[in-house]
């Protein structure tokens, strides 16, 4: 596809789409990528005089004219030559499988040599080259053969663009990726994202089973949260939702979550908004924690302390704690304060 782009420059894409599943929906993943340099290079296939060698010589992708059964390179241009390293002579007449990574070898000549046989009109892939210097570079790769006007193959045009950035990104993506989830997994953290103008909705496993569900075993969804809320705690979890998100603010607020065997569980949640330029919330990403070992041992605490207070009334001793770091009073009995004609409040 051809586009013209804002400067007036015509730039040329390759558009591809195909159906995925996303979010437990059948969606079009559509990808488009520049393919004007490809485009210009594919000129030379049929070899237009001038413009043939200008374009052959100034386009930034690299390109290469190669026998169509040996491999062995005929005919390379700076680019390439720069891609991988080497000095024009010392590729020339020298098979390309010889550069290309040994584990990348198998496969990339299967397709070549489909293209040759004729069983495949051209053939695309991404492959690595070594270079000279024993650097390992990630690449797209496309090939046509160009036949004689008899129709047998003549050599193949090979065009070659550098994508190693691209992949050190997708691997340092995916590291990242893997290092969250452990992150996740090892904190007890639960993630939501959801996406308030679609209604669609992302859970982590964690957050399935906070909410006393098997992972996957249904569809995320606010209606879903929703039924896991603990009736008595819905409005005020609810409000708490809409005023964060009214306000512009951080949400943060506890509830506990009601499981259909009966069982309770304190959680934990924040979660920030985003709005569009018009001030409309477009989503809210969250985190979730199980806080219920907390909460109960923040209630046996404060039981604890209820019994050590009725105890000491019940006695009526005089009695005091202090603290030795600062030699202050911490607790005094009622009986300790009568004496003193004192609040214990104010000792």
């Amino acid at each position: 596809v051809a586009m013209r782009m804002k400067s007036g420059e015509l730039r040329h894409f390759l558009i591809s789409a195909d159906l995925i599943m996303f979010k437990r929906k059948r969606c079009l993943l559509t990808i488009g990528n520049d393919i004007t340099e490809r485009k210009q290079a594919e000129m030379v296939l049929w070899g237009r005089g001038e413009e043939f060698h200008s374009i052959f010589n100034s386009t930034s992708a690299g390109f290469f004219q190669a026998d169509p059964f040996t491999g062995r390179l005929l005919r390379m241009n700076r680019a390439f030559c720069e891609l991988v390293g080497y000095e024009e002579a010392e590729l020339s007449n020298r098979p390309f499988a010889e550069i290309t990574h040994p584990d990348d070898r198998v496969a990339n000549l299967e397709g070549y040599y489909r293209l040759i046989r004729g069983e495949t009109s051209e053939y695309r892939g991404t492959k690595r080259y070594v270079r000279k210097d024993g650097q390992v570079i990630w690449a797209d790769v496309t090939v046509n053969l160009v036949r004689d006007p008899d129709g047998r193959p003549w050599h193949t045009v090979a065009i070659i663009q550098d994508i190693t950035e691209r992949k050190k990104a997708e691997e340092a993506l995916r590291e990242s990726e893997v290092r969250l989830r452990q992150v996740l997994e090892e904190t007890h953290t639960a993630v939501w994202d959801w996406n308030i103008q679609d209604g669609n909705v992302f859970w982590s496993p964690q957050h399935f089973t906070m909410l006393g569900y098997e992972p996957d075993s249904v569809e995320p969804s606010y209606a879903n949260w929703a039924a896991r809320v603990h009736p008595d705690d819905f409005a005020i979890t609810e409000a708490a939702v809409r005023d964060a998100m009214e306000r512009h603010c951080e949400y943060r607020h506890r509830f506990r979550s009601l499981w259909p065997d009966g069982t309770i569980r304190w959680i934990e949640a924040h979660g920030t908004y985003s709005y569009d330029l018009n001030g409309q919330c477009t989503r809210m990403i969250g985190l979730m924690w199980d806080i219920t070992e907390r909460k109960q041992a923040e209630a046996q605490l404060i039981e604890s302390e209820l019994r050590f207070r009725a105890l000491v009334e019940r006695v009526g001793d005089v009695f005091w704690i202090s603290d030795p770091a600062n030699r202050k009073l911490v607790y005094v009995s009622q009986t300790f304060a009568d004496i003193w004609g004192r609040n214990p409040k104010d000792l």
